[in-house]
């Protein structure tokens, strides 16, 4: 999970700080059971709208690059485990259409989906700790799946961040910029 063939060099770093111990905590849990699905959390929203998947895409990674904790990785290398924030990353975001299925085929391939996603889970070195999946059931009807690990966001977190990412999305759809204030840092806390 932590081979040193998959950790970032050193210049692709931004910053590097200790763990809070509620991530320690889930760090060492992660470690102990990799595929268990513990800690991974997934957010599935019914969006009503048509979506535009290049300005949905491009939302994401504007809010991947305000804030550091979608670019982070866990190393455990030394003594105590450090997060690392990488310069650059690009989250993954699969867009799939079931408009040709019914309903009940269309449950059923999420229900899989997201039952795959979290028995996947995540190498926690190898930033992004999340993926995204936007599946078309009709016309202008999507459903979202955000899977993340528990170590970048909590509840009231990702609430903030999907408002953000909707403000960013329907910004670049209606052709302008949004003003949004620097985030604070983690390294603030």
């Amino acid at each position: 999970m932590l081979g040193p063939k998959k950790t970032a060099a050193a210049d692709y770093i931004e910053e590097s700080y200790p763990l809070s111990p509620m991530q320690q905590g889930m760090f060492f849990h992660g470690l102990s059971a990799p595929h268990s699905g513990v800690d991974i959390e997934q957010i599935i929203c019914t969006l009503p709208e048509e979506i535009h998947f290049a300005a949905f895409r491009e939302a994401w990674d504007r809010a991947s690059r305000r804030h550091a904790i979608l670019r982070t990785g866990f190393n455990g290398a030394g003594l105590l485990p450090r997060q690392e924030v990488h310069r650059n990353v690009r989250l993954h975001c699969e867009q799939k259409d079931w408009r040709g299925l019914t309903e009940r085929e269309q449950q059923t391939r999420l229900d899989v989906y997201l039952q795959a996603e979290r028995r996947r889970g995540f190498e926690l070195n190898i930033p992004p700790l999340m993926r995204l999946a936007l599946f078309c059931v009709r016309p202008a009807k999507y459903v979202l799946a955000l899977t993340f690990h528990h170590l970048l966001l909590d509840g009231r977190a990702v609430v903030a961040l999907l408002n953000e990412v909707f403000n960013l999305y329907e910004a670049l759809c209606q052709g302008h910029e949004l003003g949004l204030p620097a985030p604070r840092p983690y390294r603030d806390y």
